[in-house]
């Protein structure tokens, strides 16, 4: 290969390393101002490292990024450890949105109460016609039904 080239290839490189390395410093200055990564919808992964640097998530495939490559990996599982891999507020900063977070949370709470409730519901009515249905097989004389028994009772076939 010519000098021209290997030259052009080493800067084109670089300009991307500087890319990313740039989008980082900007992600951690929004990961400090905000203690978690603030864009909605948004999860920090390499891809997204790449979009913010304006880089096509297949440029780190390139046999010449694997430093690189390995160097954003590294970085992402830091500010994974960092953040605890919060993508939206872990507590509410001012009153009225704490309140509002309460709110919401007694919502899921209600919702998952009833969900529970239901399925608990429905536990009771399947073992209520298991019952039955275990009554009726050894009611039965002919034999042409055979009961299975597991080993173990606690253990119910699953």
């Amino acid at each position: 290969m010519s000098e021209e080239l290997l030259e052009y290839q080493r800067k084109q490189r670089q300009r991307v390393v500087d890319a990313i390395n740039a989008a980082q410093r900007e992600i951690e200055a929004e990961i400090a101002e905000h203690g978690y990564y603030p864009k909605p919808g948004k999860r920090l992964t390499a891809r997204e490292v790449c979009r913010r640097a304006g880089v096509g998530t297949s440029t780190l495939k390139n046999k010449t990024h694997e430093v690189t490559r390995s160097n954003l990996r590294t970085w992402l599982h830091r500010m994974k450890l960092e953040t605890g891999d919060r993508s939206e507020p872990a507590v509410p900063k001012s009153s009225a949105s704490t309140e509002q977070y309460i709110i919401e949370l007694a919502r899921k709470f209600d919702r998952f109460k009833l969900q529970y409730e239901m399925l608990e519901a429905r536990c009771l009515a399947l073992e209520e016609e298991n019952a039955k249905l275990r009554a009726m097989i050894s009611q039965n004389e002919s034999g042409s039904v055979t009961l299975l028994q597991f080993k173990d009772p606690k253990k119910r076939g699953f």
